[in-house]
């Protein structure tokens, strides 16, 4: 399986390529948004049971929201390339931090609000 390191690289390369004009951050942070605000036009329409003819079973809906994830990722990828930042180590520290919050120890201290 392709390094995340490696995807980055190849997917900025293909941005310098197609899209030189997209090499700045807000493109990519537009892409960001764009996309996923179809993934939430996606789950918004099935959950409305409307507007849904394209997508006639779970599966497909399934492959539009994956899709929608994927081109999400591709985005932030080049975002981070931009901005001279590893996605594959921002990733990391940032599951280490986030498995280290205990949200229901804080709830207790806290309230629930």
């Amino acid at each position: 399986m392709i390094e995340m390191r490696e995807m980055q690289e190849e997917m900025f390369a293909w941005l310098e390529r197609e899209f030189p004009m997209s090499l700045t951050l807000e493109a990519q942070t537009l892409g960001v948004a764009e996309e996923t605000g179809e993934i939430c036009q996606l789950i918004l329409k099935k959950a409305q049971k409307i507007r849904t003819a394209g997508l006639l079973n779970e599966l497909d809906w399934k492959l539009a929201i994956a899709d929608g994830v994927g081109d999400v990722i591709i985005y932030l990828m080049n975002l981070c390339s931009i901005a001279e930042i590893d996605i594959e180590k921002s990733i990391t520290s940032t599951v280490s931090k986030v498995k280290q919050r205990d949200w229901n120890k804080w709830r207790e201290n806290h309230g629930t609000e």
